[in-house]
């Protein structure tokens, strides 16, 4: 019994078995705890975070907001190839979920939708077709010193946005709107939107399907960030960009970007 239990534990599809089994149980087990800390991270009656919101509220009301601008055909043509290719690339993301690709470690870039997809972007000319509202919600006065999505520690990440929010504070002040009303539980006829920087694979498919509301990391724009805590950022999201931000929840293969229950 001895010796066959050692055998089993040096055979390379053992070996190869614990890996997918772990493979397998490790993201889920983080997203689980992810979404626990979150909802010990976050609470919409503590005052720091109810003073925030409301000035992200604020803020936001006052920018002239779109969801949809016009362009010629020939740019949405190539819009729809991107979009096409998009879809692609989450349908070959996917597909190193399936058991027997990552026992043997399939590499998902290597399947055929993968390559079509690539090949559709380059069709598209994807690099010289900018997201049209990549501007909005995007205040120069606010912008961080670093991209949050490609920011490594999360000290800095934390940095960043408290940065964003006391300018916004300051500013709004500015302008003589320093007593706010209290928003409570409400959201403002918006959505809290949650994000895990470190989860995001930079693929820019959110952001194409958006029209820029989130970049290329899957970052909301900084105008609407909150708070940030745990390695997880909330964001407050206007009502006329709910769409927006919904389209590129739904095309992105991490769940990094989804909405507060």
């Amino acid at each position: 019994m001895q010796t066959i239990k050692t055998y089993f534990k040096g055979a390379p599809f053992y070996n190869a078995f614990l890996r997918t089994w772990l493979a397998f149980v490790i993201p889920y087990a983080y997203s689980w705890f992810i979404l626990a800390a979150m909802d010990a991270a976050f609470s919409l009656t503590s005052e720091e975070l109810r003073i925030s919101l409301a000035e992200t509220i604020a803020w936001c009301a006052g920018q002239q907001l779109t969801a949809h601008i016009e362009e010629t055909e020939e740019i949405k043509k190539r819009r729809i190839l991107v979009r096409q290719a998009n879809k692609l690339m989450t349908q070959a993301y996917a597909t190193q979920e399936h058991f027997w690709n990552k026992l043997f470690q399939r590499d998902y870039r290597k399947t055929r939708e993968w390559q079509l997809a690539m090949q559709l972007r380059r069709e598209a000319d994807e690099d010289s077709l900018k997201p049209p509202l990549a501007h909005q919600l995007r205040t120069l006065a606010l912008k961080p010193n670093s991209v949050i999505g490609d920011t490594r520690s999360d000290t800095e990440k934390k940095a960043l946005v408290a940065s964003v929010i006391h300018k916004r504070s300051e500013l709004l002040n500015s302008q003589g709107q320093g007593t706010l009303p209290d928003v409570g539980g409400s959201q403002g006829n918006g959505r809290m939107l949650i994000y895990v920087p470190e989860e995001n694979v930079a693929d820019g498919a959110s952001e194409a399907v958006s029209s820029g509301f989130f970049d290329l990391y899957d970052a909301p724009p900084w105008d609407t960030w909150v708070a940030y805590s745990d390695r997880t950022l909330l964001a407050w999201v206007p009502p006329q960009l709910i769409g927006l931000a919904q389209s590129g929840i739904d095309v992105n293969p991490v769940d990094c970007i989804h909405w507060l229950p």
